[in-house]
């Protein structure tokens, strides 16, 4: 699947169910994000929208694992746009609850 927008060129990876109701998995770099997308670098609106849309018609059962975590800082800018969104203002305000309670642990030293 070719998805361009972010930039020219995005080849994300499918991996279908490995069980008949199993999830499959989409690795899809910087082209989507919980609350958004990527910042059009080198594509088009129009080549990003195409994208979002064939990944919008992938198996409801597809986990998305994005390229990097931009989902408070999304959904900020989200509700500078749809200030009255009441779904954005949950989601925004379950995120919030969440990052406070993440902690990444490093055991070993890092050169």
């Amino acid at each position: 699947m070719f998805v361009p927008g972010h930039t020219r060129a995005i080849l994300p990876t499918t991996l279908q169910p490995t069980e008949s109701q199993g999830l499959g998995e989409l690795f899809c770099g910087d082209t989507l994000f919980a609350g958004g997308c990527g910042r059009l670098l080198e594509g088009t609106p129009a080549q990003m929208m195409a994208s979002l849309s064939k990944l919008r018609n992938l198996p409801d059962k597809t986990r998305i694992w994005c390229g990097h975590e931009y989902t408070l800082k999304n959904l900020q800018f989200a509700l500078t746009v749809d200030s009255e969104n009441s779904e954005l203002q949950a989601r925004l305000t379950s995120v919030k609850g969440c990052s406070q309670q993440i902690r990444i642990y490093h055991t070993e030293r890092l050169d």
